[in-house]
């Protein structure tokens, strides 16, 4: 996914499709508040952290690396069992 990012026009395209994003992840957070949803937590730290990237891409930030670490931290709260699992296999091969 980050790959078919263009590495240049952080400042439109990149933009435009975090702003979509932050849309959908609004309306999320609405739907779960209305609800009393166990996942707003999560949801509004998805808000957090495509906000945060729309951010940096208004800099000189590389769209297609900005896009990779957005998708995987986004994978980690979305899955955080999975990102422990990860995480205390990348600690065993340290050891």
């Amino acid at each position: 996914m980050a790959l078919e990012q263009a590495p240049w026009s952080a400042r439109g395209e990149f933009t435009g499709l975090l702003n979509a994003l932050l849309v959908e992840l609004r309306g999320r957070v609405l739907t779960a508040s209305e609800q009393n949803g166990t996942e707003l937590p999560r949801l509004i730290q998805a808000v957090r952290l495509v906000a945060d990237k729309r951010a940096e891409a208004q800099g000189n930030a590389n769209p297609q690396l900005a896009l990779a670490v957005l998708a995987a931290d986004l994978e980690r709260l979305a899955n955080p069992q999975l990102a422990l699992a990860v995480l205390a296999a990348d600690l065993e091969r340290l050891l």
